[in-house]
C-alpha cells in the first residue's frame, strides 16, 4: 500500500495515545509514520477520556484532507471525526441496460403457450430442424411474456441486504436524533441512543442473513460461493485481457489464436499416424459400440432436476425461467436427445458457445495469448 503511486489517506481507531509523547508505544507509532514519510492529522481527544485514539494519516507531500473537526455524536465513547478530502466527486456513470420482467412472467400462461405451440405438436424427425423450432418458439414465448427492454440507468452501489425494515428503523433514528437536538432532554438522549443500538442490531443480522442464504442457495455451485467471496474482498471476478483498440479486433485474435493451437495438435495427430506408430495399442479382443441405450423421459427429468441453474446468453430462455416451465418440454427434449443419439448427430444449435479467455496465472503477462485458457459458456440445454 505504502509503495502505491496514488494518493493515500489511512483513517481508523488505532488505540494509541498518541497526545502523550512519553508514552513509548505512542512514540514508536509516530517514528515508524515519520519513516514512512506519513503524517498523523488529527489534534485533540477524540474520546471521551480525553485521548487521541482514531487517526487520520496521509503523506507529509500530500495535502488532501483539510478542515478536521471532533465531536461528541453522544452515541458512542469515540467522538466522530469530521474533514474535508482534497478530491474531485467523479461523473456518475451511466449505461444502456436491456433487461426483462422475468419476475412478472405468469409461469401457468407461459407452460400453457409451450403445450399449445409448434414446438410440441411437431412431427420433425432431423435433429436440426427440432433443435431450431425448440430455440426460435422458446425465445418467440419468452419475448411474449417478458419482451426486451431497454433503459438508461445511472450506475450506483447498492447494498443489496438493506432491507425495508432497516429504512424504517433509519429515518425513525433521524426523527429521534432531530427531536434531541431540539430538546436537549436526558431522556430524549437515552431514547435515541437505544434507537441507534436497535438499528445497528438490526442491520447486522440483515447483513448475515442475507449472506448467509446466498451461501445456502449456491452450496452445490463452487462457483457461485467464490463469487460471493470475492466481493465480500471487493475482488473483481472479470481476467484481465491484453491491450486493445476495440472488442471485436481482439476477439479476433483469440479466435486465430485458439484456432491455430487446434490446427497444431490435428497436424500432430495426422504425423503420429503416418509414422504407423498410434498412441493406443489394438486391443486383444475388440468390443464394438454399435449403439446407445435411449434415455426415458424419466432419465431426462432427472438430470434436470439435478442440474444447477447456470444460464448464458445464448439460451433461448432463462435457466431460472427454464426451471418453471420445464415439464412440457419433458417429451420434446427427450425427443431431441434419442434423435442425437440414433443419428449420432449434435444440433448445430448446440455446437455453440461463447469463448471467454481467462489468465492461467494471476503473475503471467497478459499480452501473451497463450497465456490464457479458453473457457466455453454452453447453453442450459
Amino acid at each position: 500500500m505504502l509503495l502505491s503511486t496514488g494518493q493515500l489517506i489511512i483513517l481508523g481507531d488505532f488505540n494509541f495515545h498518541v497526545e502523550e509523547r512519553e508514552n513509548s508505544l505512542a512514540a514508536k507509532f509516530i517514528n515508524l509514520l515519520e519513516s514512512f514519510n506519513l503524517n498523523q492529522n488529527v489534534v485533540g481527544s477524540t474520546h471521551q477520556r480525553g485521548h487521541t485514539l482514531d487517526l487520520i494519516i496521509t503523506r507529509s507531500d500530500e495535502s488532501l484532507v483539510s478542515n478536521i473537526e471532533c465531536f461528541n455524536p453522544l452515541i458512542s465513547d469515540h467522538y466522530a471525526v469530521l474533514f474535508n478530502v482534497a478530491v474531485e466527486r467523479p461523473e456518475p456513470v451511466t449505461k444502456n441496460i436491456k433487461y426483462r420482467s422475468i419476475k412478472k412472467i405468469n409461469f401457468g400462461k407461459f407452460r400453457e403457450d409451450i403445450r399449445t405451440s409448434s414446438l410440441v405438436t411437431t412431427q420433425s424427425t432431423g435433429v436440426d430442424d427440432l433443435s431450431t423450432i425448440y430455440m426460435s418458439e422458446l425465445t418467440r414465448i419468452l419475448d411474449h411474456h417478458a419482451p426486451l427492454k431497454s433503459k438508461l440507468i445511472t450506475d450506483r452501489t447498492g447494498c443489496e441486504w438493506f432491507t425495508d425494515e432497516l429504512g424504517d428503523l433509519k429515518r425513525e433514528k433521524r426523527k429521534l436524533e432531530r427531536k434531541y437536538n431540539s430538546s436537549k432532554l436526558t431522556v430524549d438522549l437515552e431514547i435515541y441512543r437505544n434507537a441507534c443500538a436497535t438499528y445497528q442490531t438490526h442491520k447486522n443480522v440483515a447483513k448475515c442473513n442475507y449472506y448467509t442464504n446466498k451461501v445456502n442457495s449456491g452450496l452445490n455451485d463452487q462457483s457461485s460461493i467464490f463469487q460471493i467471496i470475492n466481493n465480500l474482498m471487493h475482488k473483481t471476478s472479470a481476467s484481465p485481457l491484453p491491450e486493445h483498440d476495440s472488442p471485436s479486433s481482439l476477439a479476433q485474435d483469440f479466435a486465430d489464436f485458439f484456432n491455430s493451437k487446434i490446427d497444431k495438435i490435428y497436424h500432430h495427430l495426422e504425423s503420429i499416424e503416418e509414422t504407423g506408430h498410434p498412441v493406443i495399442p489394438d486391443p486383444e479382443h475388440q468390443h464394438l459400440l454399435r449403439s446407445f441405450t435411449l434415455t426415458t423421459e424419466d432419465d431426462i427429468l432427472k438430470i434436470i432436476k439435478k442440474s444447477p441453474i447456470k444460464s448464458c446468453p445464448l439460451d433461448p430462455i432463462p435457466a431460472a425461467v427454464f426451471k418453471e416451465v420445464y415439464l412440457p418440454l419433458i417429451p420434446v427434449l427427450n425427443k431431441l436427445v434419442n434423435l442425437s443419439l440414433e443419428t449420432g448427430l449434435m444440433p448445430c444449435d448446440m455446437k455453440v458457445a461463447l469463448i471467454n479467455p481467462i489468465l492461467k496465472k494471476p503473475s503471467l503477462d497478459r499480452e501473451i495469448l497463450s497465456n490464457y485458457r479458453p473457457v466455453s459458456n454452453l447453453t442450459y440445454v
